[in-house]
């Protein structure tokens, strides 16, 4: 009997420690599976996440290429420029682009997420409200925003500039200062976030929201550079009067009144220690005070972070700032390739001057 116990208990310790050098037991089974799980609910959102992007991406490659070479086309047929009317515009270009529906504003959401989400705090838009050029920045422009499905799934939302220019002699036209254009890469499917599925194309702002082109490293976000058309004397005063914190009004054509418009008030321009921020960025210094002249040497300017910021082209360029000085004069900074200046009294350039940029503050 004592044999046969014997026998058993070495039959069950050589199977136990089998077991645990070659196999797991439940509870290891179970711990491994539970850190894998672990380990998989961490890294697979990241994948999924990195695909998605790559593939929205590719979307909006392929989408600006097809509307690139229609706009080519139109161009050399010279019937890119004349019209009136998006409509009339769109009519043309379905010729080349193959669109499906197009919706008018009074009925958008027929061809057009209801809902989307904007800007550096994803503003939620509602896209029914969305009528006029002006809402996608465009103030002047004074076109109907009209909806548009295309065959590859893709919708959008598109204004017409009238003032359009074509030159059928030239290969470099393409088009885009014609059209302001938000489209959806995965047509009416989820997240509908601008920088994700959204993109666009000449909108500078979409119902007053603002995308976020650069930070700086005091957190604010700045939309990208754009010229402002200007405003007159009188449209001024009806600024002031509504609260944009203009103090003065005196020209007939106020560019930076018109900024302050586009931007929609003085505090959604950058100060001048923000555009003292932009310098350092730019040539790649430090601590440049607000209302300090810095002079490099040649070729200090780092064009391609100038690129970054919307800046393109080797060339020199002005930013307003929201620091109003009288009625003729706001302050200003100037870059070039070698310094950067502020303009203000003694600069010389008045709210009248037409080459300055704006950068809008995106919230």
């Amino acid at each position: 009997m004592y044999k046969i116990f014997e026998k058993v208990i070495k039959t069950d310790l050589k199977n136990h420690y089998q077991i645990k050098l070659f196999g797991y037991t439940l509870t290891e089974a179970i711990l491994t599976m539970a850190i894998v799980g672990f380990a998989a609910s961490l890294t697979i959102p990241s994948i999924v996440e990195k695909y998605q992007t790559k593939v929205w991406a590719t979307a909006s490659e392929v989408f600006e290429q097809k509307l690139e070479q229609a706009l080519k086309v139109m161009n050399t047929q010279a019937t890119l420029a004349g019209y009136s009317t998006t409509e009339s515009f769109i009519q043309e270009l379905s010729k080349h682009l193959k669109i499906t529906k197009i919706c008018k504003s009074t009925n958008i959401i027929s061809c057009f997420e209801d809902r989307v989400y904007w800007g550096r705090n994803s503003a939620e838009v509602d896209t029914s409200n969305i009528k006029t050029s002006s809402e996608l920045g465009q103030i002047t422009w004074n076109t109907e925003v009209l909806g548009i499905q295309l065959a590859n799934g893709n919708t959008g939302l598109i204004a017409y500039n009238p003032d359009c220019y074509q030159d059928p002699y030239s290969n470099q036209i393409k088009g885009t200062n014609c059209i302001a254009m938000i489209y959806d890469t995965s047509g009416y499917k989820k997240p509908n976030t601008e920088g994700k599925d959204l993109r666009s194309i000449n909108v500078i702002a979409l119902d007053g929201h603002f995308m976020c082109n650069t930070e700086l490293a005091d957190g604010t976000c700045l939309s990208e550079p754009f010229s402002p058309d200007p405003i007159t004397k009188a449209e001024c005063e009806e600024l002031k009067a509504k609260g944009y914190g203009i103090r003065y009004c005196y020209y007939d054509s106020d560019y930076w009144a018109g900024a302050v418009k586009l931007c929609g008030g003085v505090d959604k321009l950058p100060s001048m220690v923000q555009l003292a921020r932009i310098a350092d960025m730019l040539y790649g210094i430090s601590n440049t005070g607000a209302r300090q002249n810095v002079y490099l040497g040649s070729n200090r300017l780092n064009y391609e972070k100038a690129a970054e910021i919307g800046i393109t082209g080797n060339s020199e360029f002005s930013l307003w700032s929201k620091e109003e000085i009288n009625s003729t004069d706001v302050y200003s900074r100037y870059y070039n390739s070698s310094n950067t200046i502020i303009n203000g009294y003694d600069g010389g350039y008045g709210r009248s001057f037409s080459s300055k940029k704006v950068l809008c503050i995106s919230e």
